[in-house]
């Protein structure tokens, strides 16, 4: 089966880690993978399996040039630089690879968009379409759109204003043996309770809350640490944050690790602070290292711990994240509820039931929704 899949790249986001995972599964002989990245950047650009092939459609030393959103470029694109013979043609995110998808001069492959968050809350892709009209009709030529949680297809059916019959809720393949291989390369210690946030540091991810919230803790007197593992736009002001709350001492930024697992291995409590999520992937991962999770009632963290079976849901403000984390550092006895929970999610999150879900969608086959 010759397939080809469209990222826009391969920055150090949760869906390429899932994208990643999935070109690992998706071997030769029974699968031909292609891989067309929008822009030939990021972090993960040396991970990719030999056995895929690579092509990009913008070279990113070329600064000037962008996107194109005119449909006659991207026309243009498919006819001259594409191969016309692929079984299966996927848009593995929504935005750039979506719209060039849409645009497929071959009749007759299977059509596939995958939907990582809920537009409705953080309609990111506006920008890359001429009106919401446009970016629906991209939707509506697909043979199947796939979300990564039932959230994220309610929050599409209600922004589009359609209910697509062609829809498929599967939830990232998380290779939990690899992750505790990670782990186990690196001895990262702590010497007190430990709580961790990995990710991109960003304004959607809510950390400000959360340094605040701790802020408040200190000044009562408890005492822990924090450790962000990652980076991005907020990172500086975070920092200088920390610092105004007088909390510095016992707030640690590591940059973006490669292998954050070593880090999440020995720490006490993740948490996710995000004002919104698509499906966090970092909690999927905390629960096959058995980590136990705090995070705040949003889309994608109510899919990922299933409204509380897998972790402390906590209301989605500064008060829920301060509440939150005194409930379980006054309680010796909840916290261990959280480690059974974390474990119980472990368990049921099943990754080769998930990998056999997408290889019957390649091939067009009815599969189980568990």
């Amino acid at each position: 089966m010759k397939i080809l899949i469209i990222e826009n790249n391969l920055a150090g986001g949760g869906a390429e880690k899932v994208l990643l995972t999935l070109l690992e599964n998706l071997m030769p002989p029974k699968y031909d993978v292609t891989l067309l990245l929008i822009k030939n950047k990021g972090i993960y650009l040396n991970d990719v399996p030999s056995h895929v092939k690579v092509q990009y459609m913008i070279d990113v030393s070329n600064e000037e040039k962008e996107f194109p959103k005119d449909s006659e470029a991207l026309i243009g694109f498919y006819e001259n630089t594409l191969e016309n013979d692929y079984d299966v043609e996927i848009a593995f995110l929504e935005g750039p690879p979506t719209k060039l998808l849409s645009y497929s001069n071959n009749r007759h492959s299977r059509k596939i968009a995958w939907v990582h968050i809920d537009l409705e809350k953080v309609h990111w892709t506006y920008s890359y379409f001429q009106s919401i009209e446009e970016e629906k009709e991209c939707y509506l030529k697909m043979h199947d759109v796939v979300f990564v949680s039932d959230n994220a297809r309610r929050g599409f059916e209600h922004l589009f204003g359609i209910k697509l019959i062609n829809t498929h809720v599967i939830n990232n393949p998380i290779n939990a043996t690899k992750i505790k291989n990670l782990a186990s390369k690196k001895t990262i210690e702590y010497n007190c309770f430990t709580c961790i946030v990995v990710g991109s540091l960003t304004n959607r991810k809510g950390q400000s809350r959360l340094l605040y919230a701790m802020g408040r803790l200190c000044q009562e007197g408890y005492r822990f640490h924090l450790y962000f593992v990652g980076e991005g736009s907020e990172e500086k002001s975070l920092k200088e944050l920390s610092h105004i709350l007088n909390i510095s001492e016992y707030v640690h930024f590591t940059g973006f690790q490669r292998n954050p697992y070593s880090y999440m291995k020995n720490a006490d409590l993740l948490i996710s602070s995000s004002i919104s999520e698509g499906y966090p992937l970092v909690s999927c991962e905390a629960l096959s290292l058995g980590l136990p999770i705090l995070a705040t009632d949003c889309t994608g963290n109510r899919d990922v711990l299933q409204n509380g079976k897998y972790g402390l849901l906590v209301e989605n403000t500064e008060e829920g994240i301060f509440r939150g984390l005194k409930s379980i550092l006054d309680s010796p006895q909840l916290y261990e509820n959280l480690k059974e929970k974390a474990h119980l999610g472990f368990v049921e999150c099943q990754f080769e039931t998930r990998l056999k879900q997408i290889e019957h969608l390649l091939e067009g086959a009815e599969y189980v929704q568990i």
